[in-house]
């Protein structure tokens, strides 16, 4: 007997007893029993013998594949566990010389989450595999103590997927992930069991366990092994789905009371959604959705692609993610804010900031090495007295990125992303993987009175190690001095080169009033909460600010963007226009004091475009803006969006691409580009990237609105229905959810219910809805009702044309008006809005 010190193996054999190893049988009969006939020798018989160099001391378990033995690594006296395979699987040369080389290979796996395996090894016709032993129960055990918490739940998945990719990309398919070949150490560590042993020894998929046996492996095996097909790696991902609902839900969503039933489940029936059970998010719910699709070519394509999303979960509080704060009251354009438009220049609306700052972003771990001339700077810790200057903070990091976008061969991450990381007291290396970047520039900043310190590090990801640091002690009035002089030691640490004609700070950002750029700054966070309460004191802000230096271009830039929020929620027609006047006459005035600035043209592009419609004055203020600087979000951003509006579907989808890519966490960006997608008929692209939208916002109402439109240009009314009432049930989203509803039941053949939903939502909503009411009857195929309807919004000058929400398409992008293209109306609609005919 081993001694109580000695880590004890774990075996499951399906039938209420175990024991403990590094692996498990890769079927499970109803009994313990081995088949008779299989060995070569009594079981009992090897108890004392010497097998090449390991001393077999006690059998601890047997199945289908052979028998389990706790045995001596007679040369270095480790304790291992030695399984000795069935003479079945080695009858057959062939096949032996297959196994062999098959475990072998699994045997070089080198991976924290897959269990060792020593050797493979013959001996007097006996085939045998040596391997760890580990303390720990299966997951199976686990589950059979009460069902997981969520966030334990997703740590293993992650871990078990984590193990699947090192073993799929050296070519090793597992094809029995299931929860008995799951182990749990008792330090946390989650071990793949039974690598090489649970495949079967031909080309083809494992033989199907014989009716009436215990299901241990057969609810776990995929669609195409049962149906005979070749298998690969994502017939594993199928089987970690299993494992994820059965995690998730507490059942199995195959099982039933016979095999037969079982596999027909598997063949033809649909696994029941988690979006029911209580705290799993929608984001986790799809992905095994997807895992469980019975095309291979609509599963994700690789255990990458799924530690990916399983990566970026939002943190978890308790059992079920708590919800953001609820946005301001106000009419639709308040859900999100008009100027979540504006992805580059300020940070994402106080209801949305807690899923940025919750979240995590997975990339390649090899990606950050590659990307040496990379950087994000974060947001500047407030060291002051007080507590009272996170706005300056911001700002002082802030400037440091623009100076750094102009650095010739510099790619800066841009200012959404870097910033989501704010108030997390996470590692700098793991934030730099995360944004695949070489190097994170960190700071904090401490005001008080008239001087200012500041501290500023450049830390390399690779290794951790600072690259250059500093303290700057100043009078407040050289601030601007300061940030020139860090971001030239940035510079000069990175061994690079300024751009020709370029100074690492931009003179047209500087004022030579202090207390004005104190406003500036301040009025800028304000408008970074979107809140229709608070808009008015950052317009007072940045007033001052401007009546402080009126030649600040940078305080007018942002005095537009106060403008215009205020214009989404101003009561009525007159009080509207006068702000988008203002908004307009204040980026024309920034664009004079500061036209080496692209945001300012950018800014004043996307007023032209939201608040005039003029699309040739938007179109050189974007090719001017992009002329200065090409990785500007924001002027790529309005470069996608007037592309959409052009109907230049594809170009709007590579601009799109480009602005994700500059700025990975922007979450407004990648809905737009959820929307290029659908409007393309790029469909199954679309949702997968609302899926990456959803796992940086988590369960926010505008992705679930997207969501159901999704699902009804994928023909998924059921499901678009159902996802709009579950998740639609903030006031501000009243309306989507009718409008959802309507189409839902329009789809489902529901005619008159879908005619009240209708009425319902003209009688609410058509005064500022006119464009979805009009979406609403194209759906329905009632050609003249949308024509009509689509005069009203144009009337009313709806936002719905031109997407001012990412929630929407605009015109010529959209799918849901896409029958009305061949009508004489369409045209003469485009050509009263000037924009191009089809």
């Amino acid at each position: 007997m081993p001694s109580r010190n000695e880590p004890q193996p774990v075996e499951d054999f399906g039938d209420g007893t175990s024991t403990r190893t590094a692996l498990t049988d890769s079927t499970i009969p109803a009994k313990s029993e081995e088949p008779s006939g299989q060995m070569a020798s009594p079981p009992e018989s090897f108890v004392g013998r010497i097998l090449s160099h390991y001393r077999v001391e006690q059998r601890v378990g047997g199945g289908g594949m052979g028998m389990l033995y706790r045995a001596t690594d007679l040369r270095i006296g480790r304790t291992v566990a030695i399984k000795l395979l069935a003479r079945h699987l080695a009858s057959d040369d062939s096949a032996k010389a297959r196994f062999i080389r098959e475990a072998r290979a699994t045997s070089a796996l080198d991976h924290p989450n897959i269990a060792t395996l020593y050797e493979v090894d013959e001996e007097n016709g006996e085939l045998f595999i040596a391997m760890a032993l580990y303390q720990g129960e299966t997951l199976k055990q686990r589950l059979g103590r009460g069902r997981l918490r969520l966030e334990e739940a997703l740590e293993i998945l992650r871990q078990v997927t984590r193990g699947l990719e090192a073993a799929h990309r050296a070519g090793i398919i597992h094809r029995d992930i299931k929860p008995a070949n799951i182990l749990i150490t008792s330090g946390g560590t989650v071990k793949i069991l039974d690598f090489g042993l649970a495949k079967d020894v031909s080309d083809q998929s494992q033989t199907m366990t014989p009716l009436g046996q215990t299901m241990g492996t057969l609810l776990y095996m995929s669609p195409e092994q049962f149906r005979g097909d070749r298998v690969d790696a994502r017939s594993d991902l199928w089987s970690l789905g299993v494992v994820a609902h059965e995690l998730l839900a507490g059942v199995s969503p195959f099982a039933s009371d016979s095999s037969a039933t079982t596999v027909a489940r598997i063949l033809h029936g649909q696994a029941a959604s988690l979006n029911a059970v209580p705290g799993v998010p929608d984001w986790l719910a799809a992905l095994v959705s997807q895992l469980l699709r019975k095309n291979l070519a609509e599963r994700p394509q690789s255990a990458t692609e799924v530690l990916q999303r399983l990566e970026a979960a939002p943190a978890i509080r308790g059992s079920v993610p708590e919800p953001p704060p609820r946005l301001s009251n106000g009419r639709r354009g308040a859900r999100l804010g008009l100027l979540l438009a504006g992805p580059g220049a300020i940070a994402v609306a106080a209801g949305t900031l807690w899923y940025f700052l919750a979240r995590e972003r997975p990339f390649p771990a090899h990606a950050a090495s590659t990307a040496t001339s990379s950087i994000a700077v974060l947001p500047f810790a407030d060291m002051s007295p007080a507590k009272d200057q996170e706005y300056f903070s911001d700002g002082i990091a802030e400037e440091i990125l623009y100076a750094l976008a102009q650095v010739q061969g510099l790619r800066v991450v841009g200012r959404t992303s870097a910033f989501s990381f704010k108030g997390r007291n996470e590692d700098l290396r793991s934030i730099g993987r995360k944004l695949n970047v070489a190097h994170v520039l960190e700071g904090s900043v401490r005001k008080q009175g008239d001087r200012v310190r500041i501290k500023a590090e450049l830390v390399s990801v690779a290794d951790g190690y600072d690259v250059w640091s500093q303290n700057f002690d100043r009078d407040l009035k050289d601030v601007f001095a300061v940030q020139e002089e860090i971001a030239k030691s940035v510079v000069d640490g990175l061994k690079l080169k300024l751009m020709p004609g370029r100074t690492s700070a931009a003179k047209e950002r500087r004022t030579s009033s202090v207390e004005a750029y104190d406003q500036y700054l301040a009025g800028m966070q304000i408008l970074n909460q979107y809140s229709r309460e608070e808009t008015p004191r950052a317009r007072d802000a940045l007033e001052r600010a401007v009546a402080l230096d009126p030649g600040y271009g940078p305080g007018w830039s942002g005095l537009s963007m106060a403008y215009a929020l205020l214009s989404d929620w101003a009561l009525t027609p007159a009080e509207q226009h006068r702000f988008q006047q203002q908004a307009l006459d204040a980026a024309d005035k920034a664009v004079e004091l500061a036209p080496d600035l692209a945001e300012t043209w950018a800014r004043r592009a996307l007023w032209r475009m939201q608040l005039s419609w003029d699309w040739q004055g938007a179109q050189a203020d974007i090719d001017h803006a992009i002329a200065l600087n090409p990785r500007d979000v924001l002027s790529n951003d309005a470069r996608a969006r007037l592309y959409a509006m052009f109907g230049q579907v594809e170009a709007a989808i590579a601009a799109g691409h480009k602005t994700t890519a500059l700025d990975p966490l922007n979450f407004p960006t990648l809905l737009r580009l959820c929307h290029y997608l659908m409007g393309g008929g790029q469909l199954e692209a679309a949702r997968r990237a609302l899926d990456r939208a959803q796992e940086i916002m988590g369960q926010e109402q505008g992705v679930s609105w997207v969501r159901s439109r999704l699902d009804l240009l994928q023909d998924r009314a059921a499901d678009a229905l159902s996802r709009a009432e579950r998740t639609l049930t903030w006031e501000e989203f009243e309306d989507a959810r009718l409008i959802t509803r309507a189409m839902a039941q329009h789809a489902l053949g529901r005619a008159k219910e879908s005619q009240q939903t209708l009425e319902e939502v003209i009688a609410k909503w058509g005064a500022i809805d006119a464009y979805q009411v009009a979406e609403i009857y194209a759906m329905r195929g009632e050609s003249d009702r949308a024509f009509e309807w689509l005069e009203r919004a144009y009337a009313q000058h709806d936002g719905g044309f031109v997407a001012v929400l990412p929630n929407n398409c605009s015109l010529k992008c959209d799918p849901f008006l896409r029958g009305l293209r061949g009508d004489p109306r369409w045209a003469a609609l485009l050509k009263k809005m000037n924009l191009p005919l089809d």
